[in-house]
């Protein structure tokens, strides 16, 4: 945000004042594991949380909306359908990943310990080999520094 011309404290407020919105907009986390604790009903906490998430989020946008108005910061060009569409298409590699992970343990391919393996695995393959976003250089120089950083002394 800074870079696209905002305050500083503008954008710091922006996302401070956002990270409320993830415990209450489901599905959350939080929510999952106090109804496990509590004995409740999962799906009744999100259709409980659907709204006022929604509330929040439309009530922080046009504050933002309205501050970014009086302030006169830049207007950044919409996206077009066909840049959307693009976009979307890169990511649907990436969007498998749950379907996978579902797929495989519901289907019996795997177990969840093994969920989770093929779930750090197969983004790793997607860096590498797919997006080429990663290297295997890269990724040696921060598996090392990892282990120096929490080598005792």
């Amino acid at each position: 945000m800074k870079d696209q011309g905002c305050d500083e404290d503008f954008s710091a407020a922006i996302t401070g004042a956002s990270s409320c919105l993830g415990p209450i907009i489901p599905p959350s986390t939080g929510m999952v594991l106090y109804a496990m604790m509590a004995e409740e009903s999962v799906g009744t906490l999100f259709i409980a949380g659907v709204l006022p998430g929604i509330i929040m989020a439309a009530a922080m946008c046009l504050i933002v909306y309205i501050t970014a108005k009086r302030r006169n910061y830049p207007i950044i060009p919409r996206v077009t359908w066909k840049e959307s569409a693009r976009d979307f298409w890169r990511l649907v590699p990436a969007l498998l990943t749950p379907m996978i992970l579902l797929s495989g343990i519901l289907l019996g391919i795997f177990s969840p310990t093994e969920a989770a393996v093929v779930c750090c695995l197969y983004p790793l393959f997607l860096g590498l080999y797919i997006n080429k976003e990663l290297s295997t250089t890269g990724m040696y120089i921060v598996f090392l520094d990892k282990l120096h950083s929490h080598r005792l002394v």
